[in-house]
């Protein structure tokens, strides 16, 4: 898929990874920070690949400001 070629995309997934050791370093009571984080991630994720997936130009880059503004 053309998505996985893009470096951005390849930059969140490398996020992706090291989250669940961010998340460990964490102290008790950041449920509400842990969950916001994973949201915001998996949303600029999937916001990239689907815009990458559309012909317009316009609304291929509205998915990609989407994503920008997700993370």
């Amino acid at each position: 898929m053309n998505h996985e070629k893009l470096r951005c995309y390849q930059e969140l997934l490398d996020a992706a990874k090291s989250v669940p050791a961010l998340i460990d370093t964490l102290p008790r009571g950041y449920h509400d920070l842990v969950d916001q984080l994973q949201r915001a991630l998996t949303s600029a994720i999937l916001n990239l690949s689907e815009g990458n997936a559309r012909t317009s130009k316009k609304e291929r880059a509205r998915f990609f400001d989407i994503s920008l503004a997700a993370f």
